[in-house]
């Protein structure tokens, strides 16, 4: 019930200082947004994923730059467009605005760059995280709780318990996914193309894929050609896993460029305003 009359204040306020009256209903829509989005799941789990974290970005710049502007700048000096300054002892002539704007901009623009390098090292432990590791020769039950495409990468270096694994190569290892429950067995095939990642102070190359109809227990099994028992390898399952990487990377680029592009708009609309105060 706030929203109304808080929308309309900072329409007023925005009056005051001269800028549309759409800045302020934008920064309404945004709390009011901001306010209801948890009942509808935005931001209602226990992370947060990529697109929420840009939307919540977009919600959060309307209502920073609300905050700063109407709560500690005053009214602009004489009449505006919208009317005379209601403070009659105020001049006439426009006031410049402070240069500490420039800083502000010069902020706004460290904090996108900050935030994006964020995302990315947050989201890129908790995806490496995700991922399930298996060591092979051998088999694993999965629980995989989403339908889709499951990519199995090999990690030529990782630590499992007190154990090093290191391989290089998994030449010869064949590698088959049933369903647990009716023993079906899943098709499998070697990616297309070669799918790498290195986040989290882990690597890994793509080596099989293979698609669920619905989520459920699948058996893993893994064996080589000749029957060999070594080397061992650590082979890791991931739902999706490249593109929500490149996901993340876009979002944290989109946080980054976004900052910058209110921080450019921040410095112009200084520099103008500057400029007409010395012309008047």
């Amino acid at each position: 019930m706030l929203i109304i009359p808080a929308t309309a204040i900072t329409v007023k306020r925005f009056n005051d200082r001269d800028w549309p009256n759409w800045l302020g209903y934008a920064v309404g829509l945004a709390g009011a947004l901001f306010t209801i989005g948890p009942h509808f799941g935005f931001l209602a789990g226990p992370e947060v994923s990529t697109s929420e974290g840009i939307a919540l970005l977009i919600i959060l710049l309307p209502i920073l730059f609300a905050f700063i502007d109407n709560g500690f700048l005053r009214g602009t000096s004489g009449p505006n467009r919208y009317g005379p300054d209601p403070d009659p002892l105020s001049s006439a002539r426009p006031k410049a605005p402070s240069r500490w704007w420039y800083l502000g901009a010069v902020a706004i623009a460290l904090a996108g760059f900050a935030g994006s390098v964020t995302l990315i090292g947050l989201r890129s432990v908790a995806m490496v995280d995700e991922l399930i590791q298996v060591v092979v020769p051998g088999e694993a039950e999965l629980t995989l709780r989403e339908p889709g495409t499951y990519m199995i990468f090999h990690e030529q270096r990782y630590v499992v318990g007190d154990r090093l694994y290191v391989s290089d190569n998994i030449f010869g290892l064949r590698v088959a996914v049933q369903s647990a429950t009716t023993g079906k067995e899943i098709p499998i095939a070697p990616t297309a193309t070669s799918e790498t990642y290195e986040m989290g102070g882990r690597s890994g190359v793509s080596a099989f894929a293979f698609d669920i109809p619905e989520p459920g227990r699948y058996r893993l099994v893994a064996a080589y050609e000749d029957g060999r028992a070594e080397p061992l390898a650590v082979l890791a399952v991931g739902h999706d896993f490249i593109a929500r990487s490149n996901t993340t990377i876009l979002g944290s680029l989109a946080i980054m460029f976004t900052c910058i592009a209110v921080a450019i708009v921040m410095v112009v609309v200084v520099l103008r305003r500057r400029s007409a105060a010395r012309a008047g």
